[in-house]
């Protein structure tokens, strides 16, 4: 490929390859189609929350959505430096995944009376 994939380039790869139309994903999303439409597009970024709703849906890490694939190591079995800085980029995912599940443990204790 000559280019990196941007983020709707690998959504809309993702997408095909699992024969989903963006009116199913969109619905998987819980949005527009026109929204999702958008994404794909490159015309609007995802929130996090997104992100990780698409990761789950194609059963990916949510870093490979954001960053991209890791890097295929060198000839002498080393990765390039970005491999650190998708490692980073991951370590941030998975911060952001915890606070939303704890938020959303906090609403339903509220929700019970609990909190």
């Amino acid at each position: 490929m000559s280019k990196e994939m941007d983020f709707g380039d690998l959504l809309r790869s993702l997408r095909q390859k699992n024969k989903l139309s963006q009116q199913t994903m969109a619905n998987y999303l819980g949005m527009s189609t026109p929204g999702y439409n958008k994404i794909e597009n490159g015309k609007t970024n995802p929130s996090w929350e997104r992100i990780l709703q698409i990761s789950r849906i194609f059963d990916i890490d949510p870093g490979e959505l954001w960053i991209g694939p890791a890097p295929a190591p060198s000839d002498d079995g080393q990765f390039p430096q970005p491999k650190v800085l998708q490692m980073a980029g991951r370590i941030t995912i998975l911060e952001m995944e915890i606070r939303l599940k704890d938020e959303i443990i906090l609403q339903l204790k509220k929700r019970l009376g609990e909190a």
